[in-house]
């Protein structure tokens, strides 16, 4: 065989699937970018966003839309839905009338052992994207649809999502909102508990779109799981959801999920369980956004009060930065003024304190002040009047000869 044949086989085997080419966590230690995290001593492996990002786009078409700047607005309709190099999607389901309108699938990606799934819904109801991350991410809102969730907890939250998304290299994957470690754990039921560390964030896009993802973390991290207690450990090699708008009225989702159930449970089994799993948090999804119960009316007013008081505490934020600002600037402008000003102005403050310590009672220091820099036209006191003359004209301070305010201000200014 000759050497370019050689080196096709290469370059395809190196490439079997778009984004899937490095790992998304480095094994090597000096290689490996950390970020602190809100838990004082306990920082957070970043992932190579690229590579996430990529695997992402490779096997969600909506993601990929969003993440491409594609603005129309008309979701699901207006995709790219390619296989992924080397694959191909079975479709296992397909209904219109349907929550779930579309399920596909890819057994043993990557040989992993477990089937990539992918969901795709309409949803009538205000776009919302927080509160779907609820429905993963929040103890209280999984469990209303998820029976065998036990736990939900994002133990460890970055600390500076500014510093996140200079990591991510500012807005190429979006903005930022929130980034973290969590814990997940299931109960004691037919089988036995399964616990997850997952590093899952949200970028939120200027077109109004929404990623919400996770990968888990690798074996070098366990010293983050909670407890002693260990517990037989299932793994999200990927997850995501896409949410767009696709109407005034409605918004598209596409959810992406790979997840090795571990444990003795057969591989012909997980495809099955899981998607009778995202099925009950799509119908759940369809209630809430439907209006049930009121609860994303209130949800969204608490999200917009959330809001307001947010832009209340950052505009004092600024306002105080800015008053700092202005005091440096103040302070460096007066460290600034040459040393003979700074002397002389010394030396007039000086004079006018003296002044002011024993001059005639009729004579203030405000007025001594004022008439020292700027002579202004005298009181009708002609006391007082005599020595403001005299003050400004030490000729005509003489002349007035015995007037003893002339008297007083001779002895002092000569």
């Amino acid at each position: 065989m000759d050497l370019p044949a050689i080196a096709t086989i290469l370059l395809a085997a190196a490439t079997v699937v778009d984004g899937f080419s490095s790992p998304v966590f480095q094994k090597t230690h000096h290689l490996r970018k950390q970020m602190p995290s809100k838990t004082e001593g306990v920082e957070i492996e970043l992932p190579n966003f690229d590579e996430l990002f990529g695997r992402i786009r490779a096997v969600s078409p909506l993601a990929d839309k969003i993440m491409s700047g594609d603005h129309s607005g008309r979701g699901l309709q207006e995709i790219d839905d390619t296989h992924p190099i080397g694959y191909k999607w079975k479709t296992v389901e397909s209904n219109k009338r349907r929550v779930v309108h579309q399920v596909d699938r890819i057994d043993n990606f990557q040989e992993l052992g477990a089937p990539m799934l992918r969901f795709r819904s309409t949803i009538r109801g205000p776009h919302a994207p927080e509160k779907f991350a609820d429905f993963i991410m929040n103890l209280d809102a999984r469990s209303r649809w998820d029976p065998a969730i036990a736990e939900v907890d994002e133990r460890y939250p970055v600390y500076d999502l500014d510093a996140a998304n200079i990591a991510m290299g500012v807005g190429r994957y979006g903005d930022c909102t929130k980034l973290g470690v969590g814990y997940c754990r299931t109960k004691q039921s037919v089988v036995s508990p399964r616990e997850q560390l997952t590093l899952c964030g949200i970028q939120d896009f200027e077109c109004g779109s929404t990623l919400i993802w996770g990968t888990e973390m690798e074996e070098w991290h366990n010293h983050l799981l909670p407890g002693d207690k260990r517990h037989t450990r299932a793994k999200s090699h990927l997850f995501s959801v896409a949410l767009t708008p696709s109407s005034p009225e409605t918004f598209d989702v596409e959810y992406i999920l790979q997840l090795e159930i571990g444990g003795a449970i057969p591989k012909w089994m997980a495809a099955p369980i899981l998607s009778e799993s995202v099925k009950n948090m799509f119908n759940h999804a369809k209630d809430v956004y439907g209006g049930k119960d009121g609860e994303i009316d209130a949800f969204i007013k608490e999200m917009e009060a959330q809001r307001a008081k947010e832009v209340v505490l950052e505009t004092a934020a600024v306002a105080a930065v800015e008053d700092v600002l202005m005091q440096e600037a103040a302070q460096e402008a007066a460290d600034n003024v040459p040393d003979a000003i700074k002397e002389e102005v010394a030396m007039q403050t000086e004079i006018v304190e003296a002044m002011a310590s024993d001059m005639p009672p009729a004579i203030g220091p405000t007025e001594l002040a004022t008439q020292r820099h700027t002579y202004i036209a005298p009181p009708s006191n002609n006391h007082n009047a005599t020595w403001f003359s005299s003050y400004g004209n030490t000729t005509t301070n003489k002349k007035q000869g015995d007037n003893s305010t002339n008297k007083w201000f001779e002895d002092r200014c000569g």
